[in-house]
């Protein structure tokens, strides 16, 4: 019988390496799936993951690259 020591004293999330190295089947299922029912609805699928961050830095460069040079 194992016994889980909850203590208040540690600083941080402290992100454990070798336990996500020993589930890492679990951690890509459970990545895929969230991907897959996030991008489910929409047209472009999973490419618009790419697409929208591409898109917004095309934006913010116009915005604050070409109109500011114009002003």
């Amino acid at each position: 019988m194992s016994k889980t020591i909850i203590d208040a004293e540690h600083e941080g999330l402290g992100l454990n390496f070798k336990e996500l190295y020993r589930y890492r089947d679990l951690f890509m299922t459970l990545t895929y799936r969230d991907f897959k029912v996030r991008y489910a609805q929409t047209f472009l699928g999973f490419a618009w993951a790419f697409i929208q961050p591409v898109v917004q830095l095309a934006i913010m460069f116009f915005v604050f690259g070409v109109v500011e040079y114009i002003l």
